[in-house]
């Protein structure tokens, strides 16, 4: 999903109701997509706390409470539901 002119927010899909988005900047093109294609948002994958990276996490949770965020220590701030750390994997 483009957003900025550097930064794109990555949306996967095993099916579904199983949507990935990773590195969310924004909220509203993720929920435009989201509605657009009929997915459900099942979980949120941060790599670091940057803002143009995780400024659509709250706006997303709002919309999707139930939503997964799963992220390492520095990313904190936005209440992960899942600290990830080092080389761990997340399936």
């Amino acid at each position: 999903i483009a957003r900025l002119t550097v930064n794109h927010i990555w949306l996967f899909c095993r099916d579904r109701q199983r949507s990935v988005v990773v590195e969310p900047g924004k909220a509203e093109p993720v929920l435009r997509v989201l509605s657009q294609q009929q997915l459900s948002l099942h979980a949120i994958l941060l790599s670091h706390h940057r803002g143009d990276h995780t400024a659509g996490v709250e706006p997303l949770r709002r919309h999707c409470p139930d939503v997964l965020v799963i992220g390492p220590q520095e990313t904190a701030a936005v209440q992960p539901t899942h600290l990830v750390q080092g080389r761990e994997t997340v399936t």
